[in-house]
């Protein structure tokens, strides 16, 4: 070798590559290698050489890494250190040897199924809708168990001591059918849907029996048993509210027939049942007496004008029921169907609106006793009835 003089230009310099990396390393948006907290780990581990010129051992390298991102790369926790040879086992079978710091088993997954659905609870709303209410379910994931050795120049180390690892994927969300079928293979049938929500809605029907078939899915793809439900309710049919009380206007006797009117006020009527067989409303008017000396008016007395009208307040699509006015008078003591719905017919609210001065009672001076003041009341019950059945 022959030495430089002072003021020599050095128009040599030998380099050294000491760190041999196999090969680039490249993270996508979609990374395979991404862990569950979003990170990806690389290890990029080689043996450092030494060089005649260059004793590495001695005189330490200098680390560099060039990046190329569409967007921001961010690096944490790069480490340069001494990596021995180690092997790593999953229960009794090898899966790793070579020089790692670290080692993420990528090979594998979450294979366990994910708890049903549970604390399933139904409501029925403004009676068209089922929404049916479950606790979130969970993925336990699949546990898996490891062990360590190093192995050196020589002589091989005792195992570690086996450490559990559980692989999750997370609840991807449930896929549900809803027919009326009281078992249902989901894996079977068409109209399979699916939601990432904690509850599901859809319509009641009132024809026939519904069922929720549903089973959580986890990200990997694993499928929890079904659960079936049935969300049909008994319901009933029931008047809510009627009519209190009715005023006729007073009238004074002439000798002649008059009439007097009275206006009746609203009636709601509700049928929440399933596959119910249809209702009829009865109306029964007792003969109009004078409390204090027991006279009546006759018979036929009083009439129900045509002008009843039925309004849906609330409930499905399943059509109006049937308005059937008598023709004759209704104060005989009889029953007298003023309304009526078939077999699935008027499922939900609605209210009869009996209309102005829809109730006629004719007085007849000849059958009317008044009393020595001129001057009596007479009254009488109405009594409504809701019959189940067409």
């Amino acid at each position: 070798m022959t030495p430089m003089k002072q003021g020599d230009r050095l128009k040599i310099r030998k380099w050294a590559t000491p760190i041999q990396l196999p090969n680039n390393r490249t993270v996508t948006k979609n990374d395979t290698n991404k862990e569950i907290n979003g990170w990806s780990t690389f290890s990029m581990n080689t043996q450092v050489a030494n060089n005649p010129f260059y004793i590495t051992e001695q005189r330490g390298v200098t680390f560099y890494m060039l990046a190329y991102s569409e967007g921001i790369t961010y690096v944490d926790e790069l480490k340069v250190g001494y990596a021995s040879e180690a092997e790593v086992y999953q229960g009794n079978q090898q899966i790793y040897n070579g020089r790692l710091s670290d080692h993420v088993d990528k090979e594998e997954k979450d294979q366990a199924v994910p708890t049903t659905p549970g604390g399933l609870q139904i409501e029925n709303r403004e009676l068209k809708k089922n929404k049916v209410t479950f606790a979130p379910a969970k993925d336990d994931g699949s546990t898996y168990h490891y062990k360590i050795r190093g192995i050196g120049r020589n002589d091989v180390s005792d195992f570690s001591k086996e450490v559990p690892a559980t692989v999750t994927s997370g609840v991807k969300g449930y896929e549900y059918v809803v027919n009326d079928k009281s078992d249902t293979s989901i894996d079977k049938v068409s109209g399979v849907q699916f939601t990432n929500q904690t509850s599901i809605q859809f319509p009641t029907d009132y024809a026939k029996p519904q069922y929720v078939h549903i089973r959580t899915v986890d990200k990997a793809g694993n499928k929890s048993a079904t659960k079936h439900i049935s969300t049909t309710q008994k319901g009933r049919v029931d008047m809510l509210t009627v009519p209190k009380s009715v005023e006729f206007t007073p009238i004074q006797l002439n000798g002649e027939k008059q009439n007097s009117f009275g206006t009746l006020g609203k009636l709601m009527i509700h049928d929440s049942r399933n596959q119910a067989d249809g209702w009829r409303l009865n109306m029964t008017i007792s003969p109009f007496t004078e409390s204090n000396i027991a006279k009546q008016l006759p018979k036929g007395s009083l009439s129900i004008k045509n002008q009843v009208s039925v309004t849906k307040v609330k409930g499905p699509e399943t059509g109006k029921p049937i308005i059937q006015i008598p023709n004759t008078p209704i104060d005989n003591g009889a029953a007298h169907t003023i309304i009526r719905a078939s077999k699935d017919v008027a499922i939900g609210e609605y209210q009869l609106d009996f209309g102005q001065n829809g109730l006629q009672l004719q007085i007849d001076p000849g059958t009317t006793y008044v009393g020595k003041n001129r001057q009596v009341t007479y009254t009488s019950t109405v009594t409504w009835s809701l019959v189940s059945g067409p």
